[in-house]
């Protein structure tokens, strides 16, 4: 049972950039980036919080999840 009830919000941050989303989209705390992946374009993903723009780099395969190991580097694993 619940005791404390919060109010939050959602809102699309990042509308029409890929076909279909991994595995599970990750927060990149250090630069306020949410990463993701396109699984059938295989393209991969980076919403910055920031500016509000959305990068994204092409690697041509079927990858699943992506995560940034510091803020920086992003690690794909299929």
């Amino acid at each position: 049972m619940w005791k404390y009830r919060v109010k939050m919000s959602v809102s699309v941050v990042a509308k029409n950039t890929c076909l279909t989303t991994g595995e599970g989209p990750y927060w990149e705390e250090t630069t306020n980036s949410l990463v993701y992946v396109d699984i059938t374009q295989g393209d991969v993903h980076r919403w910055n919080s920031v500016t509000n723009e959305d990068s994204s780099l092409h690697l041509g395969s079927l990858y699943f999840f992506a995560v940034t190991s510091d803020g920086s580097d992003i690690n794909v694993y299929v």
